[in-house]
């Protein structure tokens, strides 16, 4: 609105268009980041001869599919803020607790990081499409994400 009412026509403009800039290159970015660790964390590894080749078509496949779901998220969200808190909601439970055990060099087996951050974050976008019934979603993610991480921390190998 400060913009609207005190800038002139020309520079009105050319704000509104370095904030378009701003906002897609975060979203390029974020598109670009997730696409790639899901080809190199969770495609790669089930292919261990995987070429560059493959690995360039992979990762636009999934810049694609997750491009088409966050265009589906945004249109039928209510706001920006939904739209956040729904982010937020599956990002903690998801990487909570593989950070803090990374941060601390517990040394978890793949399987149980793995399984804690799918098992997570997919629990708290299923609470959260579930209208969050009795706890929050982050909550709700993060008490999901706990089974496999304690049983991975129980199984794991002593120094």
């Amino acid at each position: 609105m400060l913009i609207s009412h005190i800038m002139p026509v020309g520079l009105k403009g050319l704000s509104l268009a370095a904030f378009l800039a701003v906002a897609m290159s975060t979203a390029d970015t974020a598109l670009l980041i997730v696409a790639t660790t899901l080809q190199r964390d969770i495609y790669a590894p089930f292919r261990p001869n995987i070429t560059d080749r493959e690995r360039i078509i992979v990762n636009r496949i999934l810049i694609l599919i997750l491009g088409l779901f966050s265009l589906l998220i945004a249109l039928k969200s209510q706001s920006v803020i939904h739209i956040l808190l729904l982010g937020f909601s599956v990002y903690v439970p998801g990487l909570l607790l593989p950070v803090l055990a990374a941060s601390n060099d517990w040394r978890i087996p793949t399987w149980a990081m793995l399984s804690s951050i799918s098992v997570g974050a997919g629990g708290a976008a299923v609470w959260s499409l579930l209208k969050e019934p009795v706890l929050p979603a982050i909550i709700a993610g993060l008490i999901l994400s706990m089974i496999p991480f304690v049983t991975g921390l129980l199984c794991r190998r002593k120094k």
